[in-house]
């Protein structure tokens, strides 16, 4: 009889441990999921989830993007197919969201629900992104003074050429 107990334990715990490493076991982080684009100093927003696989076997994350009409003053390039990830492995998935027709509106906005699927469970990332086109005109002006200093001596350099520039390629 002892033997029997014994066995169906050893068989239960088996059992159990077999089942627990088929757990899904990975980690998502989205840095930023709100955002305002600001033109002409940005051109879009680009989405990134970042994918953690912390298992020891492989996972396939799909995004799931449901049929959306997005306004039609934004372009947006969503992720398609499947990711294999490999176990420790990550990887970045990327959505950008892009104001476009821009010349006839002043700002806009959207919210979508970034959704993705798991080992067969779905998971959904709730993002906001809104536009502000800035009027050059209606905007205050202001001087900039620059002074560059030596390194070492900490004196004025004479004849020095200084260029501002942004991420939309706009220079000052």
């Amino acid at each position: 009889m002892r033997l029997k107990w014994f066995l169906l334990t050893v068989l239960l715990i088996a059992a159990l441990v077999h089942i627990a490493p088929c757990k899904p076991r990975f980690k998502f982080y989205a840095p930023e999921t709100t955002h305002t684009v600001v033109l002409p100093f940005e051109r879009s927003f680009i989405f990134t989830v970042r994918f953690h696989n912390l298992g020891d076997e492989d996972l396939f994350v799909e995004p799931i993007m449901p049929k959306v009409e997005f306004p039609e003053d934004w372009l947006v390039i969503l992720p398609s197919g499947r990711v294999l990830l490999r176990p420790g492995e990550e990887v970045d998935v990327v959505t950008t969201f892009e104001p476009a027709n821009i010349a006839e509106r002043k700002h806009g906005e959207l919210s979508f629900n970034f959704t993705f699927m798991v080992q067969g469970k779905l998971y959904s990332i709730p993002i906001h992104v809104k536009y502000v086109v800035l009027d050059w005109e209606e905007l205050p002006k202001e001087k900039v003074r620059v002074k560059v200093l030596d390194a070492r001596t900490g004196k004025s350099v004479s004849d020095v050429f200084v260029m501002f520039t942004s991420p939309s390629s706009l220079m000052g």
